[in-house]
């Protein structure tokens, strides 16, 4: 037993030094920085009968962004990622689609409603020129951003939650909704090194064409977000 305890000791011991002595490879300097995006989203023009919470409605992207040093108070930042917005209806309203694919609003009854969304991603492309009004080396410090953003839609599906029979049950629905393909807008932003509080303006319609709601006309939406910014991961 002392000889079979002292060949695995010997065995351990030998495969410590090795273990120590291989030289574990370089991770390769990716160039670029990792960018979040989180703020809350608003629209415009829906009637009041039609409106949004504030905390549901969330909107949450992550971008691999390049910067490009044009001269020492300005550079150039594209970048490339998904960005998630989400709706949450304050009122018993949720999409329905007819036999020819024409989207409605209709009224949620019989259920005690808890959650009520609309939730959609899109592949977006933003790019920026930020000015720096003290001159920068590696992009830090104070700046000012402008620039503007187009995505295309990648995915889209509603969420309702609700308590039925003494169970709280969740149902999503997947489809276009009539939402559209492309959206594009301009973008602001205002931020130190690494952190910045940023502007959404989509000058794209929400929707394809205004939702349908019987007997009320629904003039079609736009949609802006005002959030916080965390680059550099």
């Amino acid at each position: 037993m002392k000889k079979v305890f002292g060949i695995l000791l010997g065995f351990s011991l030998a495969f410590g030094v090795s273990g120590q002595s291989v030289e574990r490879p370089v991770q390769p300097n990716i160039p670029g920085d990792i960018m979040i995006d989180f703020g809350f989203n608003f629209m415009n023009q829906f009637p009041e009968f039609l409106s949004s919470d504030f905390f549901p409605s969330r909107s949450f992207g992550v971008y691999y962004q390049r910067t490009f040093k044009i001269f020492d108070w300005a550079t150039f930042n594209p970048a490339i990622g998904i960005g998630n917005d989400r709706f949450g209806w304050s009122d018993d309203l949720n999409f329905i689609q007819d036999t020819s694919r024409t989207f409605s609003f209709d009224t949620i009854t019989g259920i005690n409603l808890r959650k009520n969304m609309l939730i959609f991603s899109y592949l977006e492309i933003p790019a920026e020129l930020r000015f720096y009004p003290t001159k920068t080396i590696d992009g830090d410090g104070f700046f000012i951003g402008v620039g503007g953003m187009i995505g295309v839609r990648i995915n889209a599906h509603t969420k309702i939650k609700y308590k039925f029979a003494g169970d709280i049950r969740t149902e999503k629905n997947r489809s276009g909704f009539g939402l559209n393909n492309v959206r594009y807008g301009i973008t602001g932003r205002v931020g130190w090194k690494q952190f910045n509080i940023f502007y959404k303006h989509y000058l794209s319609d929400l929707f394809q064409k205004s939702p349908e709601l019987d007997p009320f006309p629904v003039t079609n939406p736009y949609m802006f977000t005002i959030g916080i910014n965390f680059t550099g991961f």
